[in-house]
């Protein structure tokens, strides 16, 4: 399974789930930061097709004010993502990395959804402890 992290993550942050999935149990998932392919400056709509015919999900923290947002550029194209709520968005690097970590499963499920899927990463309590993958649309 490949996921993309795009430019709201650090280089830093994909590199440290990436060594913490390499114990994980083949198929290890495959971890890979926007910026390792593509420019800085590349914007959603001009990266994005160009992952059109790869199997991937993609993951943001993307709070989508500008035009055009990353969902409809996800749903354009069919590619299943998922968004950080914005109180995740508010969260620390550590809580947004845990986050994934905790709801891995439901992450894998995810990438048999239909094309195009947008999911969302929220919080289920005040102390951003506990958390659920939530299809939207």
């Amino acid at each position: 399974m490949k996921i993309i992290f795009d430019a709201t993550f650090g280089e830093g942050w994909v590199d440290s789930l990436t060594a913490f999935f390499r114990s994980h149990r083949e198929p290890r998932p495959r971890f890979q930061h926007i910026h390792d392919v593509f420019d800085r400056n590349m914007s959603d709509d001009v990266w994005v097709p160009k992952f059109a015919e790869i199997d991937c999900l993609i993951i943001s923290g993307d709070a989508g004010r500008r035009k055009p947002r990353l969902p409809a550029i996800c749903r354009q194209y069919n590619k299943t993502h998922i968004i950080l709520s914005p109180t995740l968005q508010m969260c620390d690097k550590f809580t947004q990395a845990r986050a994934i970590i905790v709801l891995w499963p439901d992450i894998v499920r995810a990438a048999d959804y239909l094309k195009g899927t947008r999911l969302q990463i929220q919080p289920t309590d005040s102390k951003h402890e506990r958390f659920r993958l939530v299809k939207k649309d």
